[in-house]
Parts: C-alpha cells; sequence; structure tokens
C-alpha cells in the first residue's frame, strides 16, 4: 500500500511552469506606464498572492493606478501562455506512476476560471478533478480549498499531500493538516521551508527519484 493515496496539485507553478509567464504578462501591461518588475522583486513582493493585492501592492509601490487592469493583463497572459506555457518536468511521467499506484491526483488552485481552462488543456490534463478559489469561502493560504480537495477525493487529510510552488499554498496544505511538498519552480527553497514544507523539489522528476517510496 502507498504511504499517501492522494495527491493535490496546485495549478500555476507546479502543473504548468507559469509564473515567468504571469510576470512577463505584468510587464507588457506595465511597460505603457514606464514600470518593469524584475525577476527578484516579483518573486520577493508579489508571488502567491492574489491578482488583487498585487495591483494594490504596485499602485503602492509605484504611486501608478490603471483603472480595470485585471481583464487586459489575462488577455495579455492568455495569448503569451496559449504560444509558450509548458508544463513542470516530468508531470507526465508522475501522473502515469500515481495511476500504476492507484493513487488519486487533483489539482486545486487559486488562478481564474479563463486562465485555469487555458492552463489545463495545454497541460493536457483535462481528465483531473479540480477545485478552484470560486468554490470555496476563503482562497489560499486558508485552508479550504485543500480541504475540499480532500472530501472530493474522499481521503482524510492525512491520506494525501499537497505539492505547491509558493509560501502561500504551503502554508494552506499545512493548515489543513496535509503534508506539503514545495516545488522550486517560483521561490527559494528557504521559503518554502519557513512556511511549513515537508519536502523540496525541482521538479516532478527530482521528486520520484527521491520521494518515490510516498506513494
Amino acid at each position: 500500500m502507498p504511504r499517501f493515496r492522494g495527491v493535490i496539485l496546485d495549478l500555476d507553478g507546479v502543473v504548468v511552469d507559469s509564473e515567468p509567464l504571469h510576470l512577463e504578462s505584468f510587464n507588457v501591461l506595465l511597460a505603457k506606464h514606464g514600470v518593469r518588475i524584475s525577476p527578484e522583486r516579483w518573486r520577493d513582493r508579489y508571488t502567491g498572492k492574489g491578482e488583487a493585492q498585487i495591483w494594490g501592492l504596485i499602485s503602492n509601490d509605484f504611486n501608478l493606478l490603471i483603472p480595470n487592469p485585471r481583464e487586459e493583463r489575462h488577455r495579455i497572459y492568455r495569448a503569451i501562455a496559449n504560444v509558450r506555457l509548458q508544463t513542470v518536468r516530468g508531470l507526465h511521467e508522475f501522473l502515469t506512476f500515481l495511476e500504476s499506484r492507484g493513487v488519486k491526483a487533483i489539482i486545486a488552485t487559486n488562478g481564474s476560471a479563463e486562465n485555469v481552462l487555458l492552463e489545463i488543456r495545454v497541460a493536457r490534463v483535462e481528465h483531473l478533478p479540480r477545485v478552484t478559489k470560486a468554490m470555496v469561502m476563503h482562497p489560499k493560504p486558508a485552508p479550504d480549498l485543500f480541504l475540499l480537495a480532500v472530501e472530493r477525493l474522499d481521503l482524510s487529510p492525512k491520506a494525501c499531500v499537497a505539492i505547491d510552488d509558493s509560501p502561500t499554498g504551503i502554508t494552506a496544505a499545512k493548515s489543513a493538516g496535509i503534508v506539503a511538498i514545495g516545488m522550486l519552480t517560483t521561490v527559494g527553497e528557504h521559503a518554502l521551508h519557513d512556511a511549513g514544507a515537508d519536502y523540496v523539489v525541482r521538479d516532478f522528476v527530482e521528486l520520484l527519484e527521491k520521494h518515490k517510496g510516498l506513494f
């Protein structure tokens, strides 16, 4: 019997390597206002936060007010992602391995509905069940999304492991009583461990190499 019988996957930064494209889409829009966010500043200041919070921070940081930027920013992101979005290395091999072991998988994401549909199509994971922030009262870092995912898998939190790339997601998983694996696609190892990650890996290839026994 595998140790964990369910895997909860974040979408952005875990299923798809989307964080650089999100930053690019913000910068395309911000360039019209003479502003550019560096990858380092993005990682340290904005990663893992919701869209409204990010725009609030940008407004404060750059003394900039852009009326209703969300729709245009998402349109830019989807145009970029439709051409250049890629899955995180080893994803499909990992999913095949889980299936061979009888381990269930589900996606749990704070992403917007339009982006989620694009990303699961590009990643070819339409077959996986998913829960989104629209289904819960409080998104990550609250535990609600992970608890709903556990319920949908018909398992207990102790029977599941969550894989997330942001401190926000790791915090949510730990608050739900779920073992958390941090994925090093977005922030550094220390930030993930500080948030409570039990394991940290670069991608699914390393996860299978080092921690196959978890499943």
